[in-house]
Order: C-alpha cells, then structure tokens, then sequence
C-alpha cells in the first residue's frame, strides 16, 4: 500500500510474494520507515491504546479503540467502531465525548490531556519548501494566522472571524483552490477573490512555485513520490490532488513517528491518535507536569524531519467534551 499498490490482488504463492517484496526490500527510506514506525506501531504501540480503553458513564462499560494502518490514501490512520464496545475517535461528537471518563480505579483520579500540533501542514509546507517568508511567520513566535491576515490585508487580525478567515482560505489556495471556488466558499467577488490568491502566491513564492512544479510533473510522470517514499498514482485523479500529497502524506508520517516516540515514555496513557491530536490520561495530581513533559517529547527534534520545528497546544479536563487549555 506504501508503494501505491493499492488495489493490487493478494499473492497467490509464496512465489509471487517473493516477486513483490523485491520491489520494495532494497528501498532505504522504505526500510527506515518500517522499522522507526510500522514495526512499533503494529507490535507495540496499537495493540497498547486498542486495549487501554476509556469507560462510558453511562453504562459503566469500557470502550476501546480499534486502529487500522495503512487504510486511508495519504498514509494516516484509519478508525472503524466495530461494536457497541468501541468508541469512534475521529468522529465523536460533543455528547459523546461527555460521557467518556478515565479508565481508572477512581475517575477522579485522572483527566483526561488532549495535545495537538499547531498548524502542522503549514510547518510541513515550510519545512519541504524552505520559503523563508513562511518560515519567519511561524518562528516568531506569534499566532500564525493573525500574522498572515496581517500580512495580507495590511489590517490587524482583531477578531476570531478574521482569523477564520485566512485560516480557511491559506492552504486550499495553495492545494490549488481556483477563484471562482474561493468567490464562493468565502461570498465576495470573484475579483476580490483573485486579488488574495494573487497576493498570497506572490507572498509565499517559493511555496507557492515549488507545489505547482510537483503538480505539473503528474503531466509526465503520474506516479507521484513524496519525501518520504510515498507513491500515490494519480493517472485516474485531478493534477491539483498531487499538492496536497505532497504536504499531508509527510505530515501524517511525521505525526505516526511522533505517536511512537511518544508511547515510549507514555504507554500506559495514550488512549486515542487522532491525525495529529493525541489524547492521553493522566494523574491529576500532577497534571500541568505531565503536560509539560508530554509537550517536551512531541515538540522534540524528529529523526525523520532533521530541522523541522514543530509547536503543541495542550488542553486538559475531566470530560473530554469540556477541556481547557493550559
């Protein structure tokens, strides 16, 4: 699935299986990724947050997670409730979420810890580009998207609207959002809407250069590769898919990196992995400790992404409907 062999039939011999492993067995970046990832992942780390599970208040039963690998097209993780004695992390709602406790001897004793990774496809996009604009916004140290509308309007970024704004205009612009979809997803004219991908794409040049020269190369050569090894055929799909493979397939294996390195410390915590969001239970006694130490390990230098930075947000709470950030 790695390779883009994605509908290919199961080997039928031991044969066949040794002809198709030949394609991929003397491949270093394969070889890498499956022992600093899926390795761990499918002998340690899953099979530790499957059996850990979280209760349901209601009914008093444990819920557990199920994991599947490989199963979604840019490489993240995919969720299936297989029964009623499942939870469904990537899709639970806030009712949901409010009757999930710690699975411990006393609830109380533990809350629940959500982190997640600020802007993590923006920091890839910096990171595989190396556009120094993008690159001075985000190490400053302020909010992303408030300097971004700042940077394009010429206007503070003074209310949460603004900020939603540029946020949901910023990367499907640069995953090739045309005008006429931005005229409508944003309702203003389509000149106005020209006018910020113009702005945007002079701004952030070198990102902006560097996906459209990714995105024209599927005009030659429909296999596409990412950085990390990754292939993805794109001969029956739009040109413009191939800029969002470029930026959310590396980012999604940097995420399932940090999942292991972070079971490492944490095993007995980690409770759910959603795309670049871990939740984890920890002891409320010293929970703002635990976070700070969660924090330090997620934030910490990747062996895959040499120089690529990467910042947390963290929120902790009794009941995952109602977390606070700290």
């Amino acid at each position: 699935l790695f390779y883009g062999n994605r509908y290919a039939k199961e080997p039928g011999s031991f044969s066949e299986a040794v002809k198709l492993a030949k394609t991929f067995v003397s491949d270093t970046k394969w070889y890498d990724i499956n022992q600093k990832i899926y390795v761990p992942l499918a002998t340690e780390v899953l099979p530790r947050i499957e059996t850990l599970g979280v209760i349901n208040s209601e009914t008093g039963s444990v819920l557990y997670s199920s994991y599947e690998i490989e199963a979604q097209t840019n490489g993240r993780l995919s969720t299936h409730k297989i029964s009623d004695r499942y939870a469904f992390p990537h899709s639970m709602g806030p009712e949901q979420k409010a009757l999930l406790l710690p699975r411990s001897e006393e609830y109380e004793s533990r809350v629940f810890g959500y982190f997640d990774y600020n802007h993590m496809e923006v920091s890839m996009l910096q990171w595989l580009t190396k556009d120094n604009v993008l690159g001075d916004i985000l190490n400053d140290g302020k909010d992303f998207y408030a300097s971004l509308h700042q940077l394009i309007f010429k206007s503070p970024c003074d209310t949460e609207e603004k900020r939603r704004l540029v946020k949901g205009f910023f990367l499907p612009i640069m995953y090739g959002l045309q005008s006429s979809n931005l005229s409508k997803k944003l309702k203003i004219s389509q000149s106005d809407a020209e006018d910020i991908i113009s702005i945007q794409n002079k701004t952030f040049k070198t990102a902006t250069e560097w996906l459209a020269s990714k995105q024209n190369d599927v005009k030659n050569n429909p296999i596409a590769i990412d950085y990390f090894g990754r292939r993805r055929d794109f001969t029956d799909e739009p040109s413009h898919k191939r800029r969002n493979f470029e930026i959310q397939a590396p980012g999604a294996m940097i995420c399932l990196e940090r999942l292991c390195h972070l079971s490492k410390s944490f095993q007995d915590c980690l409770v759910f992995h959603i795309h670049d969001g871990y939740v984890l239970t920890l002891p409320n006694k010293d929970a703002l400790d635990k976070v700070s130490e969660i924090k330090s390990v997620l934030e910490s230098p990747s062996p895959l992404a040499e120089g690529l930075s990467l910042r947390i947000s963290a929120e902790i709470g009794s009941r995952l409907d109602s977390l606070n950030k700290v």
